[in-house]
C-alpha cells in the first residue's frame, strides 16, 4: 500500500469467565493482553494481497482488512481506496503491562 498513513493499537484483555467465590461474589482471572497494531490508510492506490493475510501465507502480517473505493480518482486516472488493516497478535505478559499489571 502507499501513501501516508496512521498508525494506532488495540489491547484485548485475555481473562476466564466469572467464577462465583460466594453469593454474589465474582472473581475473573487475567492473564495478558493481546495486541494488534490497525494501519488506517485514508488514500491508497494499491491494495493488501491474498497472501498479505496470516490465513493464506505463513509469512501473511495481516489478519483482517476493510477498504472502500472513494468515489473520485486520482490525477492520474487511478482508483483511490480508504481503510485499514489489523495485523497480528502479539501477546503482551501482565508484568510488560505499565504498572506492572496493576490494572
Amino acid at each position: 500500500m502507499d501513501g501516508q498513513h496512521l498508525e494506532s493499537y488495540r489491547y484485548r484483555l485475555r481473562s476466564s469467565g466469572l467464577t462465583p467465590t460466594g453469593p454474589g461474589e465474582f472473581v475473573v482471572q487475567t492473564f495478558g493482553v493481546d495486541k494488534n497494531k490497525i494501519t488506517l490508510w485514508p488514500a491508497t492506490h494499491t491494495l493488501p494481497g491474498t497472501e498479505d493475510f496470516s490465513g493464506a501465507s505463513i509469512t501473511g502480517e495481516f489478519i483482517s482488512a476493510n477498504f472502500q473505493r472513494l468515489p473520485y480518482l486520482s490525477s492520474s486516472n487511478r482508483h483511490i481506496f480508504s481503510g485499514q488493516v489489523i495485523h497480528k497478535s502479539e501477546f503482551v505478559d501482565e508484568s510488560e503491562l505499565p504498572g506492572g499489571g496493576n490494572l
